[in-house]
């Protein structure tokens, strides 16, 4: 049955990225293989195209020039983290988490600043390292829970994941 809904949702998910590519000459789908290889090609069509393309895919408005997403991203009065802020659909608001285990990520300034500084203190260097491989492991079941545990696929995802986190021991 997982595999039959897999390809159910990937069927609808090109059914919709089709339609998206019909009205304004590009779409975008983060998960689509040609996406993880090479997005760049993608990424240009958007910034050629026009500075804000509607992604149907992800009920999202996406920005692919330098100067508008950091335009976005300081504009904590126009443009919030918050889902609670916007004006999301009933069916949307259903998905939310409750309000009490919101993180970080969706606080906006001067909540999230203040509560960085907070926890900050606990990711220094010396501190993660010690914890490296159990996150790894972690990381790795939860995103790609069929690659397994051992093989080729372990070390690749921890070589990209040590490039992310800059964790490398000295």
């Amino acid at each position: 049955m997982d595999r039959l809904g897999e390809a159910v949702r990937s069927m609808l998910a090109g059914a919709i990225v089709a339609g998206e590519r019909c009205r304004t000459g590009v779409a975008y789908n983060p998960l689509s293989a040609g996406m993880v290889q090479n997005p760049y090609p993608v990424y240009a069509a958007l910034r050629a195209r026009r500075a804000a393309h509607r992604s149907r895919l992800m009920n999202a408005w996406l920005f692919a020039r330098h100067a508008d997403a950091d335009a976005i991203l300081r504009d904590h009065r126009n443009f919030a983290n918050d889902p609670r802020l916007g004006t999301l659909t009933r069916r949307q608001q259903a998905m939310l988490p409750p309000a009490d285990e919101y993180t970080l990520l969706f606080l906006d300034p001067p909540d999230h600043t203040r509560l960085r500084a907070l926890v900050s203190k606990a990711f220094i260097r010396g501190r993660t390292i010690c914890h490296e491989a159990g996150v790894y492991g972690a990381a790795t079941e939860r995103a790609f829970p069929t690659w397994g545990r051992t093989g080729k696929n372990l070390r690749r995802f921890s070589r990209i994941a040590r490039r992310w986190t800059d964790s490398t021991p000295p």
